[in-house]
């Protein structure tokens, strides 16, 4: 569980260097998404994206637009790869929004395939330029190669479910384990609690109970799994600032760039 976890947050890692297109070192790639990761489980809402992407600027030669627009693509990957997740296993534990979700995918694929060509004269060059750099990437070989890694990604982080699972209840399987994953962290998207607590365990034992694992077990597995996310947050978050120091009043500065 340990392993699969700590690897998929590696394939991110590499998926972030590789759409950037920049061959230096991987460590703050690493640690800007363990930054991230250590934010998000210690305060309110998605103020993790911004400190990630504040560490990729201080570590490489990028401009603040670039970094963030680099955040902002690897964020649009990893929820198109959710969905597809989620969508699937709800057509097949739930036989329903199945495809709602898959109509929310492709608009929100066509949408960021358009947007760059619509906006061209009043956006700033600068953002214009990321924007057509996503859409490319997107639409090419490369860009369904790093779509398929985010999807690996979040398979491998389904072993974590999956293994506490196997321990809990037999007999849950491995895509159903990938899906209550993919379901629990798209509701993260809407995180008003450090780590999503609460809502996390809701949704997950929720989904849980679509495949016939009783309302309690499932609870159990949430919570189990969940406390496992925040040890692993709290540790990759004290590695990454070893590896990556940053003052905590550059912190603050780049939260109040936030707006």
């Amino acid at each position: 569980m340990m392993s699969t976890y700590a690897l998929s947050f590696c394939v991110k890692a590499y998926v972030w260097q590789s759409y950037i297109g920049e061959k230096g070192s991987f460590a703050p790639y690493w640690s800007g998404i363990h930054y991230a990761l250590f934010m998000n489980h210690i305060l309110p809402f998605k103020t993790g994206d911004v400190v990630r992407a504040g560490v990729i600027k201080g570590a490489k030669p990028l401009s603040w637009e670039q970094s963030v627009s680099s955040v902002v693509a690897m964020r649009v990957l990893d929820l198109g790869g959710l969905v597809l997740l989620a969508g699937i296993g709800t057509f097949l534990y739930m036989d329903t929004f199945f495809y709602v979700g898959m109509i929310a995918l492709i608009a929100m694929v066509l949408l960021v395939i358009a947007l760059p060509f619509r906006t061209k004269h009043v956006l700033r060059k600068s953002v214009f330029q990321s924007m057509v750099h996503f859409s490319s990437t997107l639409l090419s070989i490369k860009g369904l190669f790093l779509f398929g890694l985010i999807l690996l990604s979040w398979v491998l982080e389904g072993f974590a479910i999956y293994s506490v699972g196997r321990i809990a209840i037999e007999g849950i399987g491995f895509f159903e384990a990938v899906w209550a994953t993919s379901v629990a962290v798209v509701s993260g998207v809407f995180q008003v609690t450090p780590g999503n607590i609460a809502g996390y365990e809701s949704v997950q034992s929720y989904a849980l109970t679509f495949i016939d694992v009783p309302i309690e077990t499932g609870y159990t597995i949430a919570i189990i799994t969940h406390v496992f996310k925040f040890m692993y947050a709290y540790v990759t978050g004290v590695i990454s600032f070893y590896l990556t120091p940053v003052s905590s009043t550059v912190v603050k500065r780049w939260l109040k760039r936030r707006g």
